[in-house]
């Protein structure tokens, strides 16, 4: 568990197939890059927990899912969201992930 400013946020371990999708999608739209650009370096991650109380998020986090991490999993597609001018964000569309 770690956090950003104002987040507490899972890592993906390894991280390295996330990294290269990001890239891969950033190459492939250029103009749209990710977190509009506000970040050098894109970290992958799962939010958990968001607001300014960082500490509590933590703990609480901890307590809710801590015994269960890590967590395994497979990635099976990719949700494009888009942040909508209330600061929420809307599903567009999903793409699979796979063999072809």
């Amino acid at each position: 568990m770690d956090r950003f400013e104002e987040h507490v946020w899972l890592a993906p371990d390894p991280s390295d197939r996330f990294v290269a999708l990001t890239a891969l999608t950033a190459a492939r739209f250029p103009h749209w890059p990710p977190y509009g650009g506000a970040f050098e370096e894109v970290i992958p991650h799962l939010t958990v927990g968001c607001g300014k109380n960082t500490d509590a998020m933590a703990s609480a986090a901890r307590d809710e899912i801590g015994s269960g991490l890590p967590m395994p999993g497979t990635a099976h597609g990719v949700t494009l969201l888009e942040e909508q001018a209330d600061g929420t964000w809307a599903e567009l569309t999903t793409f699979a992930l796979g063999a072809r």
